[in-house]
């Protein structure tokens, strides 16, 4: 009975370690810089490189992979999921707002 508990604990911790690190690598696999979908394509190519780099570094798209995963990391463990680029606002305030309805219909 224990052996099946552990088994079942840690196959859902490898299905969460898995889909942490997909939705990391992703989106950084898409053509481009990231900045370039983060602007309005009329702005993307009209931007300076001081002002391109200031947006890597409020965005966290500074420094190596291994440091940004690091940062996405850390974000999760405390329930930091960054700035809505749609909206403007903390992704947790938005999904925080939309908790009741999602559970209401579960």
């Amino acid at each position: 009975m224990l052996f099946r508990a552990i088994r079942a604990v840690s196959q859902h911790a490898l299905v969460l370690a898995a889909a942490i690190v997909i939705n990391f690598v992703v989106p950084r696999l898409a053509p481009g810089d990231a900045i370039d979908y983060l602007l309005p394509p009329e702005q993307a190519g009209s931007i300076t490189a001081a002002q391109r780099g200031e947006l890597m570094r409020q965005f966290g798209l500074d420094g190596g992979i291994m440091k940004q995963f690091f940062r996405y990391l850390v974000g999760l463990a405390h329930f930091d999921f960054g700035v809505s680029i749609r909206y403007g606002q903390p992704v947790r305030a938005l999904l925080l707002a939309r908790l009741p309805w999602t559970v209401a219909l579960l």
